[in-house]
């Protein structure tokens, strides 16, 4: 499993999940999914996405105002 802090995925064009690499498509261990881009280091590497994969946002709580 890989995880990411959303504050390193927030508004972040450097991770994306791609389907290609240099136009074409993926082959081998990457096939058919890979995460890819400047912002993912050698830890967070991941390929060969086929099943599910989560965007889990923490929670927040307000605190009401007297």
């Amino acid at each position: 499993m890989v995880t990411y802090n959303s504050a390193d995925i927030n508004n972040n064009n450097n991770i994306i999940v791609a389907n290609q690499e240099d136009g074409q498509p993926l082959t081998g261990s990457q096939w058919p999914l890979a995460l890819a881009g400047s912002g993912v280091d050698a830890q967070h590497q991941i390929g060969g996405i086929t099943g599910k994969f989560k965007v889990i946002l923490p929670t927040t709580t307000t605190t009401a105002k007297p």
